[in-house]
């Protein structure tokens, strides 16, 4: 690998972590970059124009004219004369999986020729097929019309394998017949084709969210929630699941009130962008629905049912204020005294009406 294209493929992998899709690295099938001589790589076609001997595909290394500036690199140039120029170059076979997905990845320089104010129709094709002959290379991955720019670009194609076989990837160069000379070279280089990398999730939003079984709304965006509890409520249970089916879900629950349980939600694409969910349990505040410390007066307060025993009239509930003796030393209070005679003592003092609510 050349110094040069280490640098820029370095950079170019840096700013592909940090895209929005997570993808897996893959190790080539196949990759060349022609290295320094003039030799044609093992199992590689090139093929000139079946009319024209003077054009085609030929090795190179002119200094500074391969991708990073060095090193051997595909050119096809020559005479036009009477003839198409249709030149080849086909790799050797890849293996690949039925039902793959794979990308074919290269450099090319497609300057495109113009003559007298005249841009010529001249097309680059991307293909497949199941020999190295360019009669089989029947499917079209991709299609650049010229003129493109006269310096190195990337381009990607994408073929998915409809069996698992050995397959055959074309890179051709065509130009209507033109009665002129010296067309401008096409160069090509660093050619690879790698499974395509798998691209990760990286939602980690929750789908649903509940406390004791009590479905909490979830809000896009919103990883802290608070959840009021009854007084008399267990420490509560919290279930949680993800929207991406993929993610995982940890719950860590409360083990106080007031207290908090968490949610982790970790997607496909790892910790990096795992997301945490807190929910902040208290207990509702005491709501008094009737107080009474019978004032200062001897009056039954409103609604108060205060009963002697049904056989004894000196004996009862009856309300007091003597000094000290109410709660606290002051204020009135209800005492049960009077004689015993005969009969039981069975004293009554029933509350106003108190309007509670079921469950609480």
């Amino acid at each position: 690998m050349k110094k040069r294209k280490l640098q820029i493929l370095g950079l170019i992998f840096g700013l592909t972590s940090m895209a929005t899709l997570y993808a897996q690295e893959q190790t080539p099938l196949l990759h060349e970059d022609f290295g320094m001589g003039y030799t044609t790589p093992a199992g590689w076609t090139i093929m000139p124009g079946a009319n024209d001997a003077n054009m085609g595909w030929n090795l190179s290394r002119t200094i500074g004219m391969g991708y990073g500036g060095e090193g051997g690199f595909l050119m096809a140039t020559g005479t036009m004369s009477f003839w198409d120029r249709d030149e080849w170059v086909i790799t050797p076979s890849v293996t690949l999986v039925k039902g793959k997905t794979y990308e074919i990845t290269f450099y090319a320089k497609l300057p495109g020729y113009t003559e007298n104010e005249k841009t010529f129709a001249e097309i680059f094709r991307v293909t497949a097929g199941t020999s190295s002959s360019k009669d089989a290379q029947t499917e079209e991955l991709l299609k650049i019309s010229t003129p493109q720019s006269g310096e190195y670009t990337k381009f990607t194609a994408e073929f998915t394998a409809k069996a698992s076989r050995p397959y055959y990837f074309g890179f051709n160069i065509c130009t209507p017949k033109l009665e002129t000379f010296s067309m401008p070279g096409v160069s090509l280089d660093e050619i690879s084709i790698s499974e395509k990398a798998e691209e990760l999730s990286k939602d980690a939003s929750l789908k649903t969210l509940t406390v004791n079984d009590n479905e909490i709304e979830i809000v896009s965006g919103k990883t802290s929630y608070d959840y009021e509890l009854n007084d008399n409520t267990a420490i509560p249970v919290v279930k949680a699941t993800a929207t991406d089916d993929a993610a995982k879900v940890t719950v860590t629950q409360a083990t106080t009130i007031p207290g908090s349980a968490t949610i982790k939600v970790v997607p496909q694409s790892g910790e990096a962008d795992a997301v945490s969910y807190t929910i902040n349990f208290t207990y509702a505040q005491k709501s008094t629905l009737l107080h009474e410390d019978f004032g200062m007066g001897y009056t039954t307060p409103v609604g108060w049912t205060i009963m002697p025993g049904a056989n004894s009239t000196n004996m009862g509930w009856n309300l007091s204020r003597t000094i000290g003796m109410g709660y606290g030393g002051e204020g009135g209070f209800l005492t049960a005294t009077g004689t015993m005679s005969f009969w039981d003592r069975d004293e009554w003092v029933i509350t106003p009406s108190v309007t509670l609510v079921k469950g609480k």
